[in-house]
């Protein structure tokens, strides 16, 4: 077996804390040695540990692990350290990870059920108030910029979706556009004509055709098309079964 180079690090006794040197430094004790994987021997012994801020479980191999007289720079890594817990610690610590495990597989099946009625109430929605024969919806994004001006990251994500109409065309047109903005209270100062609303943004790497007060990353309401392609997307039918202009907002 070639694990010479973890050999000292492939017996850690249960209990033994691990400090990652990075990302706000957490740390995270070893609970069950799971031995080692003979196709990937290299490895070293595989550990599975309990980090101990977030409770969540994470896995590291004898390979990834430094000892923490051994640090040198500030390099990220995880360290092998002198501290230890106790047997009464690292059983209440497995019961609080235990305790979480369930409750967030709880909240995950809650969240699939969720998911699921609302898309199957948003598809007869969409029978009821949406045509056959429609081609694009005209929806508002709810944008929060994501950016990050030191990294020079440039992002963000949509925090709701609202349809506004449907169209029976895939054409770009910004008073259809507005038009649909006035349905909506919340993106009524949209409806406004205003060409520095008016984004055309149809170049490689661009946002496309929108209408947004302000560039596309920057928090706030924007409209657009959204085409039907080969039918509507399951946050389409979320959104309708949350928000459904059609009857009353």
């Amino acid at each position: 077996m070639e694990v010479i180079e973890t050999e000292s690090k492939n017996n850690l006794p249960l209990g033994t804390v691990l400090q990652l040197h990075g990302y706000d430094n957490p740390k995270f004790v070893i609970v069950e040695n799971l031995g080692i994987n003979e196709k990937f021997d290299s490895y070293g012994t595989k550990y599975r540990t309990i980090q101990r801020g977030s409770l969540e479980y994470a896995i590291y191999h004898a390979s990834d692990l430094e000892f923490i007289q051994d640090k040198r720079d500030g390099r990220i890594q995880t360290y092998i350290t002198d501290e230890r817990m106790n047997e009464q610690e690292l059983s209440q610590l497995r019961s609080r990870a235990e305790e979480k495990l369930r409750s967030d597989q709880e909240a995950t099946r809650k969240k699939y059920v969720e998911t699921d009625f609302l898309i199957e109430t948003g598809k007869d929605l969409f029978k009821a108030f949406i045509p056959e024969t429609a081609k694009a919806l005209i929806v508002a994004e709810l944008i929060e910029d994501e950016s990050d001006i030191m990294t020079d990251y440039w992002g963000h994500k949509t925090t709701r979706l609202v349809i506004l109409d449907y169209s029976m065309h895939t054409k770009n047109l910004f008073p259809e556009m507005r038009k649909a903005a006035a349905k909506f209270h919340e993106t009524k100062p949209l409806a406004v004509k205003n060409e520095k609303f008016e984004h055309r943004e149809n170049y490689s790497m661009g946002a496309g055709y929108y209408l947004k007060d302000e560039w596309i990353h920057l928090s706030g309401w924007c409209i657009r098309k959204a085409d039907k392609y080969h039918g509507w997307r399951d946050e389409h039918y979320i959104s309708i079964a949350r928000t459904c202009l059609f009857i009353a907002d």
